[in-house]
Order: C-alpha cells, then structure tokens, then sequence
C-alpha cells in the first residue's frame, strides 16, 4: 500500500480520537458547571468563621472558594477559585469552608439530593461586625435563634427550628415492601451525622413499606417520601 494513504488513515484516526475526547470531556460533570453556596440552616457562618463574612462575588478584594458538596451538604475539595491577594484571607476562606455545611443540589424532576460543585466568596469582617457578633454571642439563648427572622413569633421559630432538625428522604420499595434501591437525602438536616442516622433508619424498614396505609392494601412498588427529625428516633 502506497505511503500516503496510511498517513491519511492514521490522520483521520488521531482526529476521531481527538473528538471523541473532547466529547466525553464536554459532557463529564465537574467544576464547569458551578451554583452558588447557600450554607444550611443550623451552621451559622458569623459562630464558626468571626473574622470573615460572605460577600458578593462580584466585588473586589474577596476570596472565591470553589468546592465539591455531597448530597449530605458535606464539603470536599475546596480551593481558591479567585484569589483576595492576601494569603491569610484566603486560607481562612478555605478553612471556614471545610468546617460548615451546605445545602445540596437537587435534581430536576424528583428533587433528588445530588454532588454538585458550588462556589461562595469571603471578605474581612469590619470592626463593627466583630463588635456585633460579640454582643449576639453574649446573648442567652439557643444559636438556632440567629437564623429566625427577626419579626417572627416564638410560635414560627419553634416551627423553624424544627425543620431544620429534619431529614426528607425518598425510598423506593417492591412489592414485598423491601427496598428497591439505596435511600436518598433529598433534604438534609445539615448535621451529617443525623442524616446518616435518618438513612439506617430508613434502611431497616426495608420489607415493611407499604402503600395506602392498611394491611388490606393491595400490594404495590413504589416511591414516597419519609421525615427523620431526632424526636422519632
């Protein structure tokens, strides 16, 4: 076979391969497809990072954090995005990252828990929020308070505080009532340890779901949502 047809095969060869490449890279998940941080409700920022505040992103002097969240809320992977050009502000950025949760991404459609990369900007706090955040510390009561919006009645903040000690999960069940495949957090608690809880207790029910409530029940497969909080366990 002559030389050039050869060349022109294994050319031809190399730019599939190439296209092929650049299509599994163009549809993998990862860091291109980025959603803004909403930290969960129970990890109050200004407690555990007093020196920074969240920012807008779009300012100037701020750092960029960009991490990994699991469908628990829990962080990995956090790095400086966008630099605030001072080291020590960026490493408390990092750091005030890695020690809150987040609220997970939810999948279109059945609103799933999923991994998602999400990205959340710091600044210095100003004197007077240190002076601020020093009175609130001061202050008897439960932390969860903060989060409550300040025109509510003790009424709503109970309630508020409630809903944020629950875990929303989707189970999936056969026929006989045995799991058909792994829960899922679609909501969490922002505390991982409970969630976690919240799925044992989810998987030990396994061979008693049930649709329609009663024992005369026709048996069926199926999907429903059950709530964890601390007061069932």
């Amino acid at each position: 076979m002559p030389a050039w047809p050869c060349a022109a095969l294994t050319c031809l060869v190399l730019l599939a391969g190439r296209a092929a490449a650049a299509a599994a890279a163009a549809s993998a998940p990862g860091p291109d497809s980025v959603v803004l941080a909403h930290v969960a409700l129970r990890f109050d920022p200004v407690a555990r990072c007093p020196d920074i505040r969240h920012a807008d992103p779009e300012d100037e002097m701020v750092a960029l954090v960009l991490f990994h969240v699991g469908a628990t809320g829990v962080p990995s992977q956090a790095s400086i995005k966008s630099s605030s050009r001072s080291e020590t502000l960026d490493a408390a950025a990092v750091s005030c990252v890695m020690s809150l949760r987040f609220q997970p991404a939810t999948r279109a459609g059945d609103g799933t828990a999923i991994d998602s990369w999400q990205e959340i900007a710091w600044r210095w706090a100003r004197p007077r929020e240190h002076q601020q955040a020093g009175s609130a510390a001061s202050l008897p009561g439960p932390a969860a308070v903060a989060s409550v919006p300040t025109h509510a009645t003790g009424t709503q903040a109970a309630v508020a505080a409630a809903m944020e000690r629950k875990v929303d999960m989707r189970v999936c069940f056969d026929e006989a009532g045995r799991l058909a495949r792994e829960p899922t957090v679609i909501r969490s608690s922002g505390d991982p340890a409970l969630d976690e809880t919240a799925l044992k207790i989810a998987r030990a029910g396994s061979g008693y779901y049930r649709y329609g409530g009663g024992t005369n029940a026709n048996p069926a497969a199926g999907c429903l949502q059950l709530s964890i909080s601390p007061e069932q366990q």
